[in-house]
């Protein structure tokens, strides 16, 4: 896998932030290891850098404990971000700007 994420905890009960870089993980086996590691972490807001994920295989984003996904793809196998929302957080997702 990549380097160690880093996470952020607010003390007195806040929301968990996790900032990644992934280094891809279009490799089913490499996705769920990240996902086990974040809900290991109990990640409520994950930020995921260079996903590699391309705009076909958009969907494969989709971890069961979710309720949000925001991803950002490219044509080429490169880059890419993902926001992962956790369903434990109370998120209403207003307005989308493109």
């Amino acid at each position: 896998m990549s380097d160690r994420p880093t996470s952020c905890k607010h003390s007195e009960g806040g929301i968990t932030l996790v900032s990644w870089n992934v280094r891809g993980i279009n490799s089913p086996l490499k996705r769920r290891k990240v996902y086990a590691h974040l809900r290991t972490l109990k990640a409520d807001i994950s930020f995921l850098q260079e996903t590699h994920i391309k705009t076909t295989a958009a969907k494969i984003l989709c971890p069961s404990w979710a309720s949000h996904v925001f991803q950002s793809n490219f044509s080429t196998k490169a880059r890419g971000v993902a926001i992962l929302i956790n369903k434990t957080i109370a998120f209403i997702h207003k307005q989308t700007i493109s």
